[in-house]
């Protein structure tokens, strides 16, 4: 949307949405679809890690040979978030030769689909998006940091009407049903 992108409903993190509300770029009513994490992932039939709890999370971080997040200087809230979490548990360093970066997680988890990176880490939604990749579970408890996402009108929609019935629908059964089962909790 910041670079002129327009179209009639609009789904981000629910900050994003209130700043976009202050500059006018979205109008309505914000409504909250639901919440999400950051999971992780491995290429299909691969060894799954243990990740049961923050330490054995920790254990399996440190062993893995190569591991993908989104780059937190692109402001990606689960990049943002993973690289905080290998600093709050002192492995950062350690494992910086084996980081790999990518611009979005979606990107990596193909490098994880094809087994040239052995763990991607990234939003749950992306993860179970991609049919290639084996969703092993996400973050543990004491290291999760969930986002809300909301949805909201754009300003500049001409299909008023139609805007509307999918912004009203986005918080019934079905709905939320659907968002559940894309990750959402």
């Amino acid at each position: 949307m910041q670079g002129g992108e327009q179209g009639d409903v609009v789904m981000s993190t629910a900050q994003a949405l209130k700043d976009l509300a202050k500059s006018g770029q979205v109008a309505g009513t914000i409504r909250e679809v639901g919440s999400m994490g950051v999971g992780v992932a491995v290429k299909k039939g691969a060894p799954k890690p243990d990740i049961h709890d923050t330490a054995a999370f920790k254990a399996s971080m440190l062993k893995a040979s190569s591991i993908m997040f989104a780059d937190p200087a692109k402001g990606g809230q689960s990049g943002i978030h993973v690289a905080k979490v290998l600093a709050q548990l002192g492995i950062d360093k350690d494992l910086q030769p084996r980081l790999q970066l990518r611009d979005r997680g979606p990107d990596g988890l193909k490098e994880v689909a094809a087994g040239t990176i052995e763990v991607g880490l990234g939003q749950i939604s992306e993860i179970l998006a991609n049919p290639d990749v084996e969703f092993v579970g996400p973050l543990p408890g004491p290291i999760q940091d969930l986002v809300t996402f909301a949805a909201t009108l754009h300003s500049a929609s001409k299909k008023q009407a139609g805007r509307r019935g999918v912004h009203r629908d986005a918080g019934r059964p079905a709905a939320k049903e659907r968002f559940k089962k894309a990750g959402f909790v």
